[in-house]
């Protein structure tokens, strides 16, 4: 009798943790701010949108090194009380972003504390951060959550364990 072959299912994946290790090539930071018209959408009398944008080759894992990515960095507002007091709210966050990488899509999508993003383009401007990297589950069908976000001037990986 043959014994059935045991996949690893996706439970086993996402438990695993995995680094994300992105050389930062390129960045902008696009702002904008108008009279809030659809207050379906957002409540308040303005509505207003920054993001930084970065573009980076990944080197950590080695299965995607070399593979050029596009990260996009969006500044909330909603964050910073929660930052300020934690305790306040009944809030328990599962990730801070979202990558992707299938085929030639290769992106991540994270959300940061509004006020914190003129603070990196300042930084990026001036050299000080060079790398990007991001911390959170292994990809499991060309996507994964993340959960953390770290800025770096230098790398090693003795610092990351990889």
């Amino acid at each position: 009798m043959k014994r059935k072959k045991r996949r690893r299912g996706r439970k086993s994946i996402l438990d695993k943790t995995c680094t994300y290790c992105i050389e930062i090539l390129d960045w902008e930071l696009p702002y904008s701010f108008s009279v809030n018209r659809n207050k379906d959408f957002i409540s308040g009398p303005f509505w207003e949108h920054m993001n930084l944008k970065l573009k980076g080759k990944i080197f950590q894992p080695e299965k995607l090194f070399d593979k050029v990515i596009e990260v996009n960095i969006i500044g909330d507002r909603r964050y910073i009380p929660l930052l300020q007091d934690p305790e306040s709210k009944d809030y328990d966050p599962k990730a801070i972003g979202m990558l992707t990488i299938r085929g030639r899509q290769s992106e991540c999508s994270s959300w940061l504390p509004f006020d914190v993003l003129q603070i990196f383009a300042f930084l990026l401007k001036e050299e000080k951060i060079k790398f990007l990297i991001l911390s959170g589950q292994h990809l499991y069908r060309g996507r994964a959550d993340i959960t953390s976000i770290y800025f770096e001037e230098h790398y090693d990986p003795a610092d990351w364990n990889l």
